[in-house]
């Protein structure tokens, strides 16, 4: 069977089949429970109850149960428990279940806190309806009045030290039970009732957020105030009350990188439910071209018997799309236990980029858990790490991810526990280059029944940067062990950019494409790159194309020119060039030539290449004067 890390199993099981008789702050919230169903008394869907019990019926019968609306970050209780105005009968051992009504998955589960009388409290992880379900201890009916009462105690973001960070999308909050606010003055001022607050951080450059609480289920007089800078020295942005009728919006542009804090809040006293919108409004005042890195000239020789050159060149991308940068699955796999439950304990695992540089923006990791949809963790916190000698060295890069930003796949099980694959999606790119790193993930949990154990592939042990590994030696090979681990990226980073995001188009506009022949002589290659708001940028090079060949003697040997007495006249040679075609030979010699000599010949090609050769002259009286008189008189001397 698949070996554990008996010390850590032991004592969760020890403490799960204690939970009956232990008490957790203002109530429990463990996992397992009675099935989905029941029926639903009093109908309806209760909502607001605000900081003070409220009664949600006196006449409940076990197997009865109610739907409720709930917001995420605030925290709920419902108790039977008689110190808080509830009441069951004498001796009669009720039982609570939360369920997720959409789902019907079990969310949480109560049994004897106050005696024999349950009482949940819980923290909503999303905004919708949730479902509570009574019974009699071992999930059985009655017909026994019980009065249950519930109540909204407060939200985890009710300071901005607890801000939730958030992303562009819609979110729903309560300040009923907030405390008041003292904030900056930034467009408006603090009132008397409390507000929640919120963190998000952009990535595009020349963009602007804009939040709103207009619309929706804002149901009193909101003000919303933007802040930059930290929580203990704030700095203004910008503020609004009153934008559409009495609710609040506002926009400003951000700087990549900075987070900005948002309070939510109400004029005066006025408090209750909102719904805040957050809109970003990309590429709104864009006046930056595009860059790309512009290629070099090139300069090369004609091809062999060629008065041209093929030459290739690679112009610049915007990268390669998302893909899977780095993954590892199958079974055989050592465990680890990663949750701050009892005692932190987190495991990291290794993985190697092969080349270029990547933004990382999912991870996706098998766990086991104790739930069967991988519940009971608030949020998780990936840390990726430098490769230290074979140990995570320096943190590089460290996120929370919160709930909404991550998926569950349930795999099957696996000696009582559930096999759970979970996607994360990073609030911000992690960009990473060709080496080794480490990665370690914990999950944050909010019950004290819930546990995490990631599977991965080979057994570790750190003592150092607060990872302690609790790792067993394997192998699984059961049936719902399936280990998956892999980083997804949105691809590769290319040389053509936008400041504002997106990829740029790129034209050609001179010259030729790369595999063309180019022409002996130079050609300039121009290309354009623009953006999605007209913005241009223009990178011209050149490719010389060298002809580095002479011409080609026509007559490898000149006859020689004889001449009795003078040479008037010559006939030039010629030579074949591959580019120029037929060359006449020229020459420097003076006519008449009267006496011998060597003559040179030179045949230059629109290159300049050249080449020569010579040719003899000889000018030679060989024939005898002839007499002008063939016989001459004879002469007498007196």
């Amino acid at each position: 069977m698949k070996n554990r890390n008996y010390f850590g199993i032991c004592n969760l099981v020890i403490a799960i089949l204690l939970a009956s008789g232990i008490s957790y702050g203002q109530g429990q919230c463990f996992t397992g429970g009675c099935t989905f169903g029941g029926t639903n008394y009093p109908s309806g869907t209760f909502s607001n109850p605000g900081p003070a019990f409220v009664t949600v019926s006196t006449i409940i019968y076990a197997g009865e149960y109610q739907l409720y609306n709930v917001t995420t970050g605030v925290q709920y209780e419902w108790s039977y428990c008689t110190g808080d105005g509830a009441a069951s009968a004498a001796g009669e051992d009720l039982q609570l279940t939360l369920f997720n009504n959409t789902t019907g998955a079990q969310i949480c589960y109560s049994d004897d806190y106050c005696g024999l009388a349950p009482k949940i409290q819980w923290t909503a992880t999303f905004s919708g309806v949730v479902r509570v379900l009574t019974n009699q201890f071992s999930c059985l009916t009655n017909i026994t009045s019980h009065t249950l009462v519930w109540r909204a105690v407060g939200s985890t973001n009710d300071d901005c030290a607890n801000a939730i960070t958030i992303s562009p999308g819609t979110y729903t909050g309560n300040t009923l039970t907030a405390t008041p606010d003292i904030a900056p003055t930034c467009g408006t001022t603090d009132g008397t009732a409390g507000g929640l607050w919120y963190k998000v951080t952009g990535s595009n450059s020349c963009s602007s957020f804009t939040a709103s609480t207009c619309g929706g289920i804002t149901d009193f007089d909101t003000k919303i105030r933007v802040y930059t800078g930290s929580c203990a020295g704030l700095t203004c942005v910008d503020g609004n009350d009153d934008f559409c009728g009495t609710q609040s919006q506002v926009t400003w542009s951000y700087t990549p990188g900075t987070t900005y804090y948002i309070l939510v809040h109400g004029f005066s006293s006025s408090a209750g439910n909102f719904t805040l919108t957050l809109t970003e409004n990309t590429n709104t005042s864009d006046v930056t071209p595009p860059t790309f890195n512009c290629l070099s000239n090139v300069t090369t020789n004609a091809d062999p018997g060629s008065c041209s050159a093929i030459v290739n060149y690679t112009l610049p991308t915007c990268g390669t799309g998302a893909q899977t940068l780095y993954s590892q699955n199958g079974n055989n796999l050592e465990d680890g236990r990663i949750s701050n439950n009892l005692w932190p304990l987190v495991d990291a695992d290794d993985f190697t980029i092969g080349s270029g540089c990547w933004n990382i923006n999912a991870v996706t990791a098998s766990f086991l858990t104790i739930s069967t949809n991988g519940s009971g963790a608030s949020s998780f916190t990936i840390n990726f790490y430098s490769n230290a000698g074979g140990v995570p060295g320096t943190i590089l890069n460290s996120q929370t991810v919160f709930p909404g930003s991550w998926t569950t796949s349930y795999i099957g099980t696996n000696y009582g526990f559930y096999f759970n694959n979970f996607t994360f999606t990073l609030p911000s790119a992690v960009n990473l280059c060709a080496g080794s790193y480490f990665i370690s993930i914990q999950a944050n949990i909010t019950g004290s029944s819930s546990d995490f154990y990631w599977e991965f592939s080979t057994n570790s042990t750190y003592g150092s940067n607060g990872l302690n590994a609790s790792s067993s030696a394997g192998p699984w090979t059961t049936n719902g062990d399936n280990y998956v681990f892999s980083l997804i990226t949105n691809g590769l980073t290319g040389s053509l950019t936008d400041n504002c995001g997106g990829c740029p188009t790129l034209v050609q506009t001179a010259g030729l494409s790369s595999g063309s022949g180019f022409p002996i002589g130079v050609t300039t290659n121009t290309h354009v790159a623009s953006d999605a708001n007209g913005n241009t940028t223009t990178c011209s090079f050149t490719v010389t194309v060298i002809d580095n060949v002479s011409p080609v003697l026509d007559q490898p040997t000149l006859a020689t020119i004889n001449s009795q007495c003078t040479v008037t006249s010559l006939t030039p040679p010629t030579a074949t060039d591959q580019c120029s075609g037929s060359i006449t030979g020229t020459t420097t010699a003076t006519l008449p030539i009267t006496s011998s000599t060597t003559i040179n010949w030179s045949f230059v090609d629109a290159s300049g290449n050249q080449v020569s050769q010579t040719q003899n002259v000889v000018v030679q009286d060989a024939t005898a004067p002839v007499p002008d008189i063939s016989s001459l008189p004879e002469v007498i001397e007196l």
